[in-house]
């Protein structure tokens, strides 16, 4: 679905378990968590556009569609470069924040658009 609505503007599309935000908050305090509530897991998503394109409004888009689906439960959009980096520093902190807690099992796996479903 994100595909389809932002195309290749889609640069970024990472999913997080919840579980994974309280690493990032063990690695720093100070961790941004975007959304109040308990969610299975997190999704942080990039497009990558210039002005002349409304990236917002793909996003939007998405998002009501994803919730209209019944596959979004809440979401948010960085309001700020700053904004974005903070909601990137999650997926940095959590690394950090499962060492702390002892010897872990790497979970950072990428693979094929197409082989995402199946790997689930």
């Amino acid at each position: 679905m994100a595909r389809r609505v932002c195309s290749d503007l889609l640069t970024a599309f990472e999913v997080i378990g919840s579980e994974c935000i309280a690493f990032a908050t063990l690695s720093n305090a100070e961790t941004l968590v975007p959304l109040e509530g308990e969610w299975p897991v997190h999704v942080l998503m990039e497009l990558g556009c210039s002005s002349a394109i409304d990236g917002r409004a793909l996003l939007e888009a998405l998002l009501g569609e994803a919730f209209a689906a019944g596959l979004l439960g809440d979401g948010t959009i960085a309001q700020s470069r700053a904004h974005a980096r903070a909601f990137w520093a999650i997926r940095e902190d959590l690394v950090e924040g499962q060492a702390k807690r002892g010897r872990h099992i790497r979970t950072d796996l990428s693979v094929r658009l197409s082989d995402v479903a199946p790997m689930i």
